[in-house]
């Protein structure tokens, strides 16, 4: 991953590589492993030109905005959690819900989702 990529779509791989008190600024590696394969691929691309292809599945889309977050890839998140509204239906309401306290999502979004709980 390319230094000059990083500070301008997140503060922590900024931190990360820049800050002589993380291992990643020394090696000039960050250890993406705890992430699947297509979540890196989705941020990488994020951070090189400012758009994903966000996945089809709501698992998965679940595990990218957790990553967005991680990362604070911000844009990323929010584009997650618009897929997901429009993905929201009954067998994926809770599972949505859950998501979206835990990662604070913005007033709009939250407003979608209590409006589909009242109907």
């Amino acid at each position: 991953m390319s230094n000059c990529h990083t500070p301008a779509r997140s503060r922590v791989f900024h931190k990360m590589l820049g800050s002589e008190s993380f291992s990643e600024s020394q090696d000039s590696v960050i250890n993406l492993d705890t992430l699947s394969p297509s979540v890196v691929e989705n941020m990488l691309q994020f951070i090189y030109t400012d758009s994903a292809a966000i996945p089809k599945e709501c698992d998965d889309i679940c595990e990218l905005l957790e990553a967005a977050e991680m990362y604070e890839l911000f844009p990323l998140k929010y584009d997650c959690y618009y897929e997901l509204i429009s993905r929201l239906d009954i067998t994926n309401i809770s599972k949505i819900v859950v998501i979206a306290y835990h990662y604070r999502p913005t007033d709009e979004i939250m407003a979608v989702i209590k409006e589909y709980l009242h109907k």
